[in-house]
């Protein structure tokens, strides 16, 4: 399943063995800190790793995107994606990414913690709520201080050496299972 490639997805954007892949998935946005991860992601100089971007956003915001990982095949700008398609990101990605200026829990970190993945969210050190959805979740979980770029960059560090010791490539469990869970999950926040 993790070799499966993503839809209308660059041919650089392939799980290859002992590769790690991050992925950003949502809006191209200075809010969402994209540009934030991409200059961490630079900075941290992993070796056999692959940054996707996945979504759309400001012409403008994206093109600057797009011109601080011009010198690199690392960073692969995949566009907005159909529902149908993002199965398969999750299927080839190791960690997702989230790059928020505090501590947010978004609809792709359950997503993807349902299909596998790993994420790596930031989180304000003296905020010690974690939600109880995500505490499920601890071992696979790495968090780091809010747009600190050292920070970031040493969770990536982190995660490529976890991913070379993992033991499981794909999702854990019985795949509809993870799907009640995450339907579940969905219709608990729209009755609450």
């Amino acid at each position: 399943l993790r070799q499966k490639r993503a839809k209308n997805a660059d041919a650089n954007s392939l799980h290859h063995e002992n590769e790690t892949i991050f992925s950003s998935i949502g809006a191209i946005d200075k809010i969402k800190g994209v540009d934030f991860i991409i200059k961490a992601f630079l900075k941290a100089k992993a070796i056999r790793s692959k940054l996707n971007i996945v979504g759309s956003g400001n012409i403008h915001f994206l093109n600057y995107c797009k011109s601080l990982a011009a010198n690199t095949e690392s960073i692969v700008f995949l566009g907005k994606l159909q529902p149908n398609a993002m199965t398969e990101i999750y299927a080839t990605s190791d960690f997702i990414i989230r790059g928020d200026p505090d501590f947010r829990i978004g609809r792709t970190i359950f997503e993807a913690l349902y299909s596998g993945c790993r994420v790596i969210l930031p989180k304000d050190c003296s905020n010690n709520m974690i939600d109880p959805e995500l505490s499920k979740f601890s071992n696979r979980v790495l968090f780091y201080k809010p747009r600190d770029v050292d920070s970031l960059e040493d969770a990536l560090k982190e995660a490529t050496k976890k991913n070379k010791t993992k033991n499981c490539n794909g999702p854990t469990g019985n795949i509809s299972e993870h799907c009640q869970n995450i339907k579940d999950f969905i219709m608990k926040l729209i009755i609450d």
